[in-house]
């Protein structure tokens, strides 16, 4: 590019980062790399808020996933396509874990070791807790591996 300064590209594509703009009904913005991001602003988190709401109303009135997953496997997709997608990602997987706990629903579990998503600022006592809980369970599962 003949006349351009070099920095010129860069320039604009800060402009373009700090720019919230509406495409197709969503506030979206721009990572480093030129990859949309849904924004973070009210209107999105209000939103994706009430969103989240109808699907653990449905979750706590027992509602069965056709596609044949487990709620467990369903938020675990919705937690990465969260933080893959969003600006700002933990305060809608805060606002999730919060609210399922809030209607009595069980925690989320990732594989062989429970993950415990918590709000931030999770204290130590509680990560020490579920580190014991997760020992127990291996040792259960070993026993009954060797009962078999």
């Amino acid at each position: 590019m003949i006349g351009k300064r070099s920095g010129a590209h860069s320039a604009a594509r800060t402009r373009r980062i700090r720019a919230a703009r509406r495409w197709m009904g969503i506030d979206i913005t721009f990572d480093d790399d030129g990859r949309v991001l849904i924004a973070d602003t009210d209107a999105e988190h209000d939103g994706a808020f009430e969103d989240y709401d109808r699907t653990i109303a449905m979750e706590a009135r027992g509602h069965v996933l056709s596609n044949g997953w487990t709620w467990n496997q369903r938020w675990l997709n919705t937690f990465r396509n969260i933080r893959s997608s969003s600006e700002n990602p933990e305060p809608r997987i805060d606002y999730i874990v919060v609210r399922r706990r809030e209607a009595g629903l069980p925690d989320l579990v990732d594989g062989d070791s429970e993950v415990h998503w918590r709000p931030a600022g999770a204290g130590p006592d509680e990560r020490r807790l579920a580190g014991a809980a997760r020992r127990r369970r291996r040792r259960a599962r070993r026993a009954r591996g060797r009962r078999l």
